[in-house]
């Protein structure tokens, strides 16, 4: 087995995790959202929290880690349009979780006590942390189709 094998194997597993289990925490969260259900809502907040910081980040570490070295020991260059798109909803994601999605679950987590799910600013909060989810995995997604099919490489 080569080093590219290696790295693209611990590329693709990585980016498998992060995508897939985003995915699937969009599909809970919409199931919760859709029955109104509180003790469902909270749960997938609470697991949006864990999972982001004990699995969808350091999958993406793997995911930008493996990516870069793939970049260096193959011949593709930093310029090629697969690599730019993927480095950049890699930034884009990034900074969503850090500047948003973070400080959003945080927050939600402290308002469900004190406000109860129905108030009309945790609604507000679990609609948009629901519209940027989604955005989120319709970014990763195409970032998946960009690394797959590599156009102008």
């Amino acid at each position: 087995m080569s080093l590219y094998e290696v790295l693209l194997f611990f590329h693709i597993l990585a980016a498998a995790i992060w995508v897939g289990g985003s995915f699937a925490l969009q599909v809970r969260a919409e199931r919760a959202v859709r029955a109104w259900d509180h003790v469902a809502i909270q749960s997938v907040n609470a697991d949006a929290e864990f999972l982001g910081i004990r699995v969808f980040f350091p999958a993406s570490m793997v995911v930008l880690a493996a990516g870069i070295w793939l970049v260096i020991e193959t011949s593709f260059g930093w310029t090629e349009p697969f690599v730019v798109v993927g480095l950049g909803i890699f930034v884009l994601s990034a900074i969503t979780g850090m500047a948003f999605f973070s400080p959003e679950t945080t927050k939600l987590k402290e308002l469900i006590p004190a406000q109860g799910l129905d108030a009309p600013e945790v609604k507000a909060r679990i609609k948009r942390i629901t519209m940027m989810s989604r955005i989120d995995v319709t970014l990763l997604v195409i970032a998946i189709f960009f690394m797959a099919t590599k156009p102008g490489a």
